[in-house]
């Protein structure tokens, strides 16, 4: 990745997305490596970029990662 410069504040948005959503980073990063999902890729980089998350982002975030955790797509395999 690309060192960019930025602003004070927009580093400052980084840090705390950095902290605040480190689990989702982690699980976003596994998904989008195995999947071609625009939706999901977008939310990432808004996350990683310092983007501010609105609850309805976060809400949105919670449930790609519920979609694609092991137990949900097993029982999604299993019914279709």
């Amino acid at each position: 990745m690309m060192n960019r410069r930025y602003s004070k504040n927009q580093q400052k948005w980084i840090d705390e997305n950095k902290k605040k959503f480190e689990n989702e980073i982690v699980e976003l990063t596994r998904i989008v490596s195995h999947s071609n999902d625009e939706f999901t890729y977008s939310m990432l980089t808004a996350i990683i970029t310092g983007r501010k998350i609105t609850p309805k982002m976060e809400t949105a975030i919670q449930n790609i990662i519920k979609r694609n955790s092991p137990k949900y797509r097993n029982k999604r395999l299993e019914a279709g």
